[in-house]
């Protein structure tokens, strides 16, 4: 199983970028949440957009991954 280590949160276990689905509910550090809405790769597939809504604010924002970076998945 993958993990990654989060400031203030500790060792959780962690999905690459790429495996991500719509629904999954990812954790930043100090314990912020999104809920990813949808991830749309590059054309070269090296890089993916990611929309997702964050719990605190219900903001939506689009950010750009590398399709290999471990991202934190909340339990």
């Amino acid at each position: 199983m993958k993990t990654t280590h989060l400031q203030g949160i500790g060792k959780i276990s962690a999905k690459q970028v790429k495996d991500l689905v719509p629904g999954d509910v990812v954790m930043w550090n100090y314990g912020y949440k999104s809920t990813i809405l949808r991830t749309l790769p590059t054309p070269t597939g090296k890089m993916y957009n990611v929309v997702m809504e964050a719990h605190d604010t219900g903001k939506v924002s689009v950010r750009r991954l590398g399709a290999e970076r471990l991202i934190g998945i909340a339990r």
